[in-house]
């Protein structure tokens, strides 16, 4: 299973499909020179190891793991449910934020639901429901860019667009925000998905170039989106955890 999970085993995992070794690999990028990345197809990373190696991947579809960024009340849920596209979550999602509400009444919170239609009146969230990729899931082809992404993406791990939203539109003495944040963990899902586009293996050639000349990861923002079709449970690899990875590496 192809993975970028780390420099070591996005190595490892092209070599096993090309059937060549991680030093045969290396050997070929690191001759590569650094300069701006601006690169033309036939210049790429993954051209090199096709033209170098003599090498060519099976035909497609490939299976790769992908990293889901998140922050969430319920991390097991993910091993129960899967990843579910936005028009599934959102009810669930609300109802993870009554949760958080104890003092409120349920004719309050009835009130606020009714007022935003479940979610739906909300612009932002009404254009996520009617577009095919917003909709999800989806994941990052590389993990270091779903928990640390660039400034031009949204920080996923700190709160979900879609949660951010409803919590915007919600009473500003529920104080909704900060209960969710203090209650939430950031999460990285793994999960598997196929792939038939060659650019994903271009992708992962280009990641193990940077990593072998120390040079940023923060554009390879490639993604799978599923487009409305959920993950199932079964296509879960991993839940990690980031609150409690940091506090093992902190201890």
């Amino acid at each position: 299973m192809l993975s970028c999970r780390d420099a070591e085993v996005a190595a490892r995992s092209l070599g096993e499909l090309l059937d060549v070794t991680p030093s045969e690999l290396g050997a070929v990028l690191q001759g590569l020179t650094p300069h701006q990345r601006e690169w033309e197809w036939e210049a790429t990373p993954w051209a090199a190891v096709e033209a170098r190696l003599g090498v060519s991947p099976p035909e497609p579809p490939w299976q790769f793991v992908f990293f889901h960024a998140a922050r969430t009340l319920a991390p097991v849920s993910y091993r129960e449910r899967g990843l579910l596209p936005l028009d599934q979550a959102l009810p669930l999602v609300l109802a993870d934020l009554r949760g958080l509400l104890p003092a409120v009444t349920d004719a309050e919170w009835s009130h606020f639901a009714e007022e935003i239609d479940g979610g739906r009146a909300i612009a932002a969230i009404r254009q996520r429901l009617d577009n095919c990729q917003q909709r999800g899931p989806f994941g990052y082809v590389v993990r270091e860019i779903a928990v640390d992404p660039p400034d031009s993406d949204w920080p996923y791990t700190q709160c979900p667009e879609t949660v951010s939203d409803l919590i915007d539109h919600s009473p500003q003495g529920w104080n909704l925000r900060a209960r969710y944040e203090n209650s939430a963990v950031p999460t990285i899902v793994h999960f598997a998905g196929l792939v038939t586009d060659v650019g994903y293996l271009a992708s992962l050639a280009e990641y193990i170039w940077c990593r072998l000349h120390q040079e940023p990861v923060i554009d390879l923002t490639d993604a799978f989106w599923t487009c409305g079709t959920p993950v199932p449970p079964a296509d879960i690899l991993e839940v990690e955890l980031l609150a409690i990875a940091q506090k093992a590496e902190d201890g």
